[in-house]
């Protein structure tokens, strides 16, 4: 945002900028009733009459307990308890989607 306003101010003066937080489906509503120009979020679907550009790429993490002695391999990652940090409750999450397509599953406490 720091970069965003001053380029904003420069190559559209006449343009107003309101940052509003929502949901993933809450975005695309928003975007199809008209209420949004401009949505940026993750999105792993595809929503008709919209275009969708990748901004950039980003891996996700795992965290470890100090007293995991042992390497991290699929099999210890399923064994032991895990957190999640999302922006919503429970539910589908990027974790969960890509361990079901391999055949695995998570285990949160």
């Amino acid at each position: 945002m720091p970069r965003l306003i001053p380029l904003l101010r420069r190559e559209a003066p006449t343009v107003s900028l309101v940052v509003t937080h929502s949901d993933r489906r809450g975005m695309v509503r928003q975007m199809m009733d008209g209420e949004v120009d401009l949505a940026l979020g993750v999105s792993p679907e595809n929503s008709p009459n919209s275009k969708r550009s990748v901004l950039f790429e980003q891996r996700s993490v795992c965290v470890v307990a100090d007293d995991a002695s042992a390497k991290l391999t699929m099999e210890t990652y399923q064994q032991r308890p895990h957190i999640l940090v999302a922006m919503k409750e429970l539910g589908d999450n990027e974790i969960d989607v890509a361990l079901a397509i391999w055949g695995f599953r998570g285990k949160l406490h």
